[in-house]
């Protein structure tokens, strides 16, 4: 048998009939990290053979999520659609050598047999009526431009073993593994063929995918040894399960990864999370970048148990990340929809102290844009609960205008001055300073939340703060 070489070579092979998933991404993750892990190489395959559900805006859409992601495959992706005759030639080869067969049987003769076998309640399995066939009639039969499909002849003695790197030793019985189709009448490949072919082409060493194709893992050992080539091996991920314990899909929420991103999460947050679906670093490490995943990520760490994708975990570790990210880091994330000029220089000092003040809040894109846009711009609503628990009678106004007076007087607005000011107006009120700090937060933001009352106020200015306050006088309650 033809060896492999030594070098690490790992695929991500998706179909362009779809979004890319969860599922999908977490794939591509682990193929990822193993081969980064090794010094290897990380491939991409894009299986367009099924060209009735094949789309190109998929196949684009797929691209652009892998990218977004960060993954950068080491050489130019194979497009299956475009490899037909290499594939036709491995099945001649096999034909050659009696591993595979032609098969004239209409498909209306196949089937009626599989109703009958389901009306027997029995599995359905190609009696191998075409395997007999001598070579003249073959001949002949192909002469008279007679219809045929190539199957594969599946030894009917003996047993399959898949050495799984993570499922351990798998024993398939090779009678009960169908003489499957290799080429459609139509003359295009299947799945089976391509998948063997580009893997011994493209010298793929591992393979690491869903554990939903181990049935069809057998069938590619049994043409890889036909074709003299040693297979890759192999390791198949678990599958990935709502809250509720069923497969994830759309019912859970979002699913794929354009959606993901469309929501504001960091991709380096998305694939922290990936990482951990059925794989563990052994200890209660939790947040990682992808540096550490490298570092950390073994493929017999992988579980066999099915793993939970948890919605509430995500957002906390893509705060995490984001909070852990430096202002300099945020400024590309939200210049550009706040309206700065990218090359002013006051407003990136600005901009800089207002990231690291609501970034610490801020658990996804979408919050951090909106905690800072008070800073750029004034509010134009006020946060309802905040409304009616902070704001909900006349004698707030007098309370926030006697503040507004105090702050107008005063001839400092630092933070320490705002506080001091704050503080003593709610003394002489006679009330508690949380029943101006909580109405003047509402007023100067829009929201009943956001980081340090005085530092927001510090950083925008006298000016803006008690025109605020004045606008929010006039409109409230």
């Amino acid at each position: 048998m033809t060896e492999f070489h030594e070098e690490v070579r790992v695929r991500f092979a998706p179909s362009p009939t779809g979004h890319l998933h969860v599922g999908g991404a977490r794939t591509a993750l682990f193929n990822y990290l193993f081969a980064k892990s090794h010094n290897g190489k990380f491939l991409l395959r894009i299986e367009d053979t099924d060209k009735e559900r094949s789309e190109e805006g998929f196949a684009s859409e797929i691209n652009q999520s892998l990218r977004w992601l960060g993954f950068n495959w080491d050489e130019e992706p194979i497009y299956q659609s475009e490899r037909t005759e290499m594939y036709l030639s491995n099945a001649a080869q096999l034909i050659s050598t009696n591993d595979a067969y032609h098969c004239f049987c209409e498909p209306s003769e196949l089937d009626e047999k599989r109703k009958e076998a389901q009306r027997n309640k029995k599995q359905y399995k190609y009696d191998q009526k075409c395997r007999g066939i001598d070579k003249v009639e073959i001949e002949n039969r192909l002469k008279d431009s007679d219809r045929f499909a190539i199957r594969f002849a599946t030894p009917n003695e003996g047993i399959s073993v898949v050495h799984d790197l993570v499922y351990g030793e798998v024993k398939f019985e090779n009678n009960e593994i169908d003489d499957f189709i290799i080429v459609r009448s139509d003359g295009t490949p299947t799945y089976q063929l391509a998948v063997v072919t580009d893997d011994k082409h493209m010298a793929i060493s591992h393979v690491i995918r869903g554990d939903d194709h181990l049935s069809n893992t057998p069938k590619q050992q049994l043409i890889f040894s036909a074709l003299g080539v040693k297979p890759p091996l192999y390791a198949h991920l678990p599958l990935i399960m709502g809250p509720d314990g069923k497969r994830l899909s759309k019912r859970h929420g979002a699913t794929s990864v354009a959606e993901f991103q469309n929501e504001g999460l960091l991709p380096e947050a998305f694939l922290n999370h990936l990482a951990l679906l059925g794989w563990s670093p052994k200890d209660d490490t939790e947040f990682m970048n992808i540096d550490e995943l490298i570092r950390r990520f073994k493929i017999e760490h992988v579980s066999k148990r099915s793993a939970i994708f948890d919605y509430k975990k995500l957002i906390w570790l893509n705060g995490k990340h984001l909070s852990s990210k430096s202002a300099e880091d945020l400024i590309p994330i939200v210049s550009a929809e706040w309206g700065l000029p990218a090359d002013s220089q006051i407003d990136k000092i600005y901009l800089k102290k207002v990231l690291e003040l609501v970034k610490e809040r801020a658990k996804t894109r979408k919050e951090l844009l909106n905690f800072g846009k008070y800073f750029f711009e004034d509010p134009d609503s006020y946060d309802d609960k905040g409304r009616n628990k902070y704001w909900n009678d006349t004698e707030v106004n007098s309370n926030v205008q006697k503040l507004l007076q105090d702050l107008e007087e005063s001839d400092s607005f630092t933070e320490e001055k705002i506080e001091e000011v704050l503080r003593s107006t709610a003394e002489t009120l006679g009330i508690k300073a949380a029943e101006l700090i909580h109405p003047v937060r509402l007023a100067l933001t829009g929201f009943s939340i956001s980081p340090s009352l005085f530092e927001i106020m510090e950083l925008l200015g006298k000016e803006t703060s008690t025109r605020r306050l004045k606008f929010a006088l006039e409109r409230l309650p």
